[in-house]
């Protein structure tokens, strides 16, 4: 049911895959197994987390028409050195991209691979 309700309030995203560009953050190959690569680079983020969202699903999106057959799940490096702390200081978004990774997306992380998180932010490791 929220898959559903995610991509209903999402249709038009889904369909025109339009959004501002916010952050670098994007699909940059495939690992060892074949599962695509999505890198997020904190340091170039452009615009709080909460304008981020729409452009983390088109590269969800992107990710999920470059798996092969066989393939479910990408990889996700989140690489923290130099974020903007003033970027990312709201929860609310993060929450967000939680449940639309739990929703959406659901069973489509194989890995989240954080580099150099700041101490501020040990809660999402744990």
């Amino acid at each position: 049911q929220a898959a559903f309700t995610g991509r209903e309030q999402q249709k038009p995203l889904l369909t025109t895959r339009n959004f501002a560009h916010a952050s670098d953050y994007r699909v940059i190959g495939a690992d060892l197994e074949c599962r695509p690569v999505l890198y997020y680079c904190m340091k170039n983020q452009l615009l709080p987390l909460s304008q981020c969202l729409d452009q983390q699903v088109v590269c969800l999106l992107q990710a999920v028409d470059n798996m092969l057959v066989g393939v479910e799940t990408p990889t996700h490096i989140w690489d923290c050195h130099g974020m903007i702390l003033h970027l990312n200081l709201n929860p609310v978004p993060l929450v967000k991209i939680f449940g639309i990774f739990e929703g959406y997306f659901a069973e489509r992380m194989h890995s989240v691979i954080l580099v150099d998180m700041p101490g501020a932010g040990a809660f999402i490791r744990n």
